[in-house]
């Protein structure tokens, strides 16, 4: 992968182009792509595959409540083969057309010029269609008060014994944590969005 030491959400879409381009031949070995940072700690079960596999081919984001006010959850979460490519490709198209990036500055819809939002406009320009995971279940985790963060201090959390980026997002994924504990499943709504349900058996 390449590297921008200046500028690091610029090298993160870097990344997801050159990610396209090495694994263009090889997405049929695989079901699904899925895009996940390294800091994370999850705290329950993802979707089980059964729920993926009833589903038509589809790009799934998260949704989480902790970071809606800035743009919401700005990547692909899950990635049916047969949108991976194109999905990596949509940045690179972009990046090179000066006109398409004035425009993402002057839309209205995106107050605050982002990575989320300018995820957002990318996938908005290539008329990709989402579906969503409603809760999640892990939160962005830190060493120690010295781990670097691009946004925000570290804290700590004496509750939960750990470190961590985000407080909102960090009281989010436990609360869910909480409704797996009690039970709670993964299901599908009307939509066919997925989203955690109470078990109508115990």
């Amino acid at each position: 992968m390449q590297r921008c030491k200046k500028n690091p959400i610029l090298n993160f879409y870097i990344n997801l182009i050159e990610m396209g381009k090495f694994i263009k031949d090889e997405i049929e070995n695989y079901d699904y792509f899925i895009l996940l940072r390294t800091d994370i700690d999850i705290l329950f079960n993802f979707p089980p595959k059964k729920i993926f596999k009833s589903l038509p081919p589809s790009i799934f984001k998260l949704n989480p409540n902790y970071c809606k006010k800035w743009g919401g959850w700005g990547q692909n979460f899950i990635t049916h083969k047969n949108y991976i490519y194109k999905s990596l490709k949509c940045f690179d198209e972009i990046f090179r057309n000066n006109k398409l990036i004035k425009q993402y500055y002057e839309e209205k819809n995106f107050r605050v010029p982002n990575q989320e939002t300018f995820s957002s406009y990318c996938y908005k320009l290539c008329n990709f269609k989402f579906k969503i995971i409603n809760n999640l279940n892990f939160y962005f985790t830190s060493d120690d008060f010295h781990t670097l963060s691009p946004r925000s201090k570290i804290h700590y959390s004496e509750k939960y014994e750990t470190y961590y980026k985000y407080r909102n997002q960090l009281r989010e994924a436990h609360e869910n944590y909480n409704l797996f504990k009690d039970k709670y499943t993964w299901k599908l709504d009307s939509d066919l969005n997925i989203y955690l349900h109470q078990s109508s058996f115990d």
